[in-house]
């Protein structure tokens, strides 16, 4: 019997064209920014200090975007991460703060592909288990 498996647009991210990618990019930005503004007013009695909480999750949808999403969602973190700290830190110099987005979204990113090569899974993470998942999490805290 053949495989009736038909994989999805989003399963190889650089097949995406221009628009889509940036409407991804969009969507992963908004969605990131909707995630923190719910974790720091609806969730924030969960903090266990000021800004360190148990369940967090923008993290969640930081490693979602990376994992599956990747170039595509590295530029929305990317976006989203550079406008709320335009939004938060406004005295301090927005180059700073660019660099401060690019280096948090490459550092993340990078750790995820190397992960991901290590633990010789496809692009499409067909062969993903929970305990990859659980491992490149780790990495990426």
């Amino acid at each position: 019997m053949p495989s009736t498996y038909q994989p999805s647009p989003l399963g190889d991210p650089a097949r995406l064209s221009l628009m889509q990618g940036l409407v991804l990019a969009l969507g992963i930005g908004l969605l990131y920014m909707a995630t923190t503004w719910f974790n720091r007013h609806v969730i924030q009695a969960q903090d266990i200090f000021t800004g360190v909480s148990i369940f967090f999750l923008p993290a969640g949808v930081k490693l979602m975007a990376l994992l599956v999403a990747r170039h595509w969602g590295a530029l929305g973190l990317l976006g989203s991460n550079f406008f709320m700290s335009l939004l938060e830190w406004q005295a301090v110099p927005w180059p700073t703060l660019l660099l401060m987005a690019v280096a948090w979204v490459c550092i993340a990113w990078a750790v995820v592909e190397v992960m991901l090569r290590l633990m010789r899974l496809p692009a499409d993470l067909s062969g993903m288990r929970f305990t990859h998942f659980m491992a490149i999490d780790a990495g990426t805290a």
